[in-house]
Formats: C-alpha cells, structure tokens, sequence
C-alpha cells in the first residue's frame, strides 16, 4: 500500500523520466530479468543484495552491511537531528509504535 508524501521538484523530474522509460503501471523499484525487460517490482531482497554489492564495488567495509532499512532508519534519525517531533518522525516513516522507532534511535549514539 503506497502513500502520498513530500518530494523535490528534483526527483519529481526524475521519476517523470523514469516513467517514460518504464511505463506508468508497476513500482518504481523493479528487477530486470535476464532478458533485460523490467520485471513487474523489485524483490525485498534484491534491495539488501543490490546495496551489499555496491557497498562491495566502493570498498566501504563497515557493520553491519547496508539494508534497506538503513534507509528508513537514517531518515529517522535525519528528522531527529532537524528537531522533529516524535510523532511526526513516525508518521514520514510509517512506524506504527513508538517503542520500535525508540528502539531504533536508542541503537545509534550519536
């Protein structure tokens, strides 16, 4: 289930050329298969392979390796940093309970 929220002009002009490249109808994450037609959406786990190669190809040895809620959770602790407010770090993030996003700023000492 999607969700409207704020973007950049910038990659609001970014997914424009995006579409016109892979249609309008699907996700915007997509696999590509082995004949290079683009797959209907990106496997979750595909997310974690992609970021450990790339993390892999640049040479960045750190731990635990890149996720995709590494994503998610640096975001939060962006918000954090620019003052937001708990319960708007939760609704940009789509955390449902407190004590999980708690749980994931407790984790980074900063």
């Amino acid at each position: 289930m999607g969700k409207l929220i704020p973007i950049s002009e910038e990659l609001s002009d970014l997914l424009d050329e995006w579409e016109a490249i892979a249609g309008y109808d699907g996700y915007i994450l997509r696999g590509i298969s082995t004949g290079l037609n683009l797959t209907p959406q990106l496997c979750p786990h595909s997310i974690n392979l992609i970021l450990k190669r790339l993390q892999s190809d640049v040479e960045l040895d750190i731990e635990p390796s890149l996720t995709g809620l590494s994503f998610r959770v640096s975001r939060e602790l962006d918000l954090l940093n620019d003052g937001e407010s708990l319960p708007k770090i939760m609704l940009r993030g789509g955390w449902s309970g407190e004590s999980t996003v708690m749980r994931y700023l407790r984790a980074w000492e900063y």
